[in-house]
């Protein structure tokens, strides 16, 4: 069975290609700032350390020391990103160019962590940092906070937007927005000359038929033929002797005489002896099969006598004396519950009377 393939935030991410130029830029900055060599740059960065390190040196005292640390623990070194990240925005920096912990120590977007990097050098002159920084990197822009009296507020209230303001006047020659000719006079004499559509269709002569060939008034078509089609014509005569095309008999006398032969179901059925019974051999008159036997049958004559001492078929007992006398024995139902001492309480336990 294959192995399914294992996906990680590496396959989703939008990832920045990285720019030679600005990274060995910013590598030679942070070397200058901290005074550190940086074999591998982003693994020796990677545990947040020298990144804590180059805030303290911007801004000396922004992170406690004690706070971050070297360690190969994930949750140390991700601890110590997470203090760069949150010292960056001290200093000013927008957040949309502070990097995500992930950017650096799972190593998705380093080309944001280069960025972050230049955001620090710009923010540094603010902070009063007068070390070395990258060349051609550009400032953030000082904030030009603007403050109006109430008299100036006030008259604002009564400008008029430059949305409501309209459009710029435009000489156009008495045209409108749209180019459409208002009261030019030097416009208002077309051409007199007819068009293709206006000219119509060319004449074509065509024999008095019109466009879709249909004769109008052509007088040497307006002669047809004579001659009669096979549907006028009908159909061809036959010798039937007075039948009709479906061989019905119309006139024919030879036809009109049928057979006075009676058919077999005419004739009825034939004649048998049947001793006076019917089709049916139900007996109608016979004499000799009018005198039934005599002799009971098996249900007229009833049950045979059994001996079973006065009693029925059943095994009922009807009259036999010496089985009407039963014992006088009481039985368990008829003799009753045996007494039982429940204290006053009755059978089901239900407590009358307290004997107390």
């Amino acid at each position: 069975m294959a192995q399914k393939p294992l996906y990680n935030t590496n396959d989703i991410a939008k990832v920045k290609d990285l720019d030679a130029d600005r990274t060995n830029a910013a590598i030679e900055w942070m070397q200058k700032v901290t005074g550190e060599e940086y074999t591998d740059f982003f693994e020796d960065i990677k545990d947040g350390v020298e990144l804590c390190k180059l805030l303290n040196k911007i801004k000396p005292g922004l992170i406690a020391e004690k706070k971050f640390k070297k360690s190969k623990i994930v949750f140390v070194c991700r601890t110590n990103i997470q203090l760069f990240i949150e010292g960056c925005k001290k200093l000013g920096i927008p957040e949309t160019d502070c990097i995500e912990t992930r950017d650096l120590f799972d190593g998705q977007d380093l080309a944001s962590v280069v960025e972050n990097l230049y955001a620090v050098d710009r923010i540094s002159g603010k902070h009063g940092f007068a070390g070395p920084n990258i060349s051609g990197n550009a400032k953030y822009a000082d904030k030009n906070v603007r403050h109006f009296d109430a008299a100036t507020l006030a008259k604002s209230k009564s400008a008029v937007p430059q949305m409501a303001k309209g459009g710029i006047y435009q000489k156009t020659n008495n045209q409108d927005g749209y180019g459409i000719v208002k009261t030019d006079k030097s416009m208002q004499k077309p051409s007199q000359v007819q068009s293709v559509w206006a000219q119509g269709a060319k004449k074509v002569d065509n024999k008095n038929m019109d466009g879709y060939g249909i004769v109008k008034t052509d007088k040497s078509m307006q002669n047809p033929s004579q001659v009669q089609s096979a549907w006028q014509k009908g159909s061809f005569k036959v010798d039937n002797k007075g039948m009709d095309g479906y061989g019905i008999v119309k006139t024919d006398k030879s036809m009109q005489n049928p057979s006075q032969v009676q058919g077999v179901w005419a004739q009825g059925a034939k004649k048998v002896e049947n001793n006076n019974m019917d089709g049916y051999g139900i007996v109608k008159t016979d004499k000799s099969m009018q005198q039934p036997s005599q002799v009971q049958g098996v249900w007229q004559q009833g049950a045979k006598k059994n001996e079973s001492k006065g009693m029925d078929g059943y095994g009922i007992v009807k009259t036999d004396a010496d089985m009407q006398n039963p014992s006088q024995v009481q039985g368990a139902w008829q003799q009753g519950a045996n007494a039982v001492d429940n204290s006053g309480m009755d059978s089901y336990g239900i407590v009358k009377q307290s004997q107390d």
